[in-house]
């Protein structure tokens, strides 16, 4: 009896250990913000980035047709501060707690002949940038009007 509940005991735990890992085990993809980019200057490798700021997302290269120029890109996920005070001096020397994640996308580091000359967001994720608008009424206005169009043009 007393092995039995040893047994299920040393089970209750390991399957807690193994349903509660996932929520300790942090990101899954690398993450940088605004502040890791201050580290960053014009003509660096591509090699000094990387040990900046951690392995990229993914890395696209491109020779041109004479096959001189390669033009090699590295893709990072890039997400933003936001403070929930409204003055910039509080939120300076505010804490973590006062801090949350804003808008989240993604950078694009642009090296020529292994020369960094540049970076910006991508294109194509900005325009699919996250950010929450839950306190703003125009999407449930927005959601109504879609239902009342629907009704009337299928009621015809």
């Amino acid at each position: 009896m007393k092995k039995i509940l040893r047994q299920n005991m040393l089970l209750g735990v390991a399957s807690f250990i193994i349903l509660c890992a996932p929520a300790y085990s942090g990101h899954v993809e690398p993450w940088i913000d605004s502040g890791d980019l201050f580290t960053l200057k014009i003509n660096m490798t591509a090699d000094q980035v990387i040990e900046q700021l951690g392995s990229p997302l993914y890395i696209e290269a491109v020779n041109d047709q004479d096959e001189q120029i390669i033009t090699k890109n590295l893709y990072y996920n890039f997400r933003t501060k936001q403070y929930k005070h409204e003055s910039p001096d509080k939120a300076v020397k505010g804490s973590e707690s006062d801090m949350s994640w804003g808008r989240k996308t993604t950078v694009q580091f642009t090296f020529i002949e292994d020369q960094l000359v540049g970076w910006e967001e991508d294109k194509l994720t900005l325009n699919m940038a996250v950010k929450d608008n839950s306190k703003s009424l125009l999407k449930y206005f927005s959601l109504f009007l879609n239902i009342v169009l629907a009704v009337k043009v299928f009621s015809m």
